[in-house]
């Protein structure tokens, strides 16, 4: 189960050895209840044992704020004028 701080709705779960490249998220389906329960309930145990607390700095923004954007690089990169072989 992958959970992404302040984000539930992202929540996954997979079964690996049905499922090994993570094509159906299982997190919402009825039908596989019983494994999202065991699951959460072992994350919770897994969580305390190991006193887990979440880093400030990994705790995203308020719901509604904007995301920071990509700033422009200052000067385009150069093309290398030269073949792939330096000549």
């Amino acid at each position: 189960m992958i959970r992404y701080p302040g984000r539930d709705k992202w929540t996954e779960l997979f079964d690996l050895a049905a499922d090994p490249y993570e094509i159906k998220n299982l997190y919402d389906d009825r039908a596989r209840a019983d494994l999202r329960e065991r699951m959460e309930a072992e994350f919770e145990k897994q969580t305390q044992a190991v006193s887990f607390v979440l880093p400030e700095r990994a705790v995203p923004p308020p719901e509604g704020t904007t995301p920071p954007t990509k700033k422009p690089m200052k000067k385009p990169m150069k093309k290398n004028k030269k073949g792939a072989n330096g000549s």
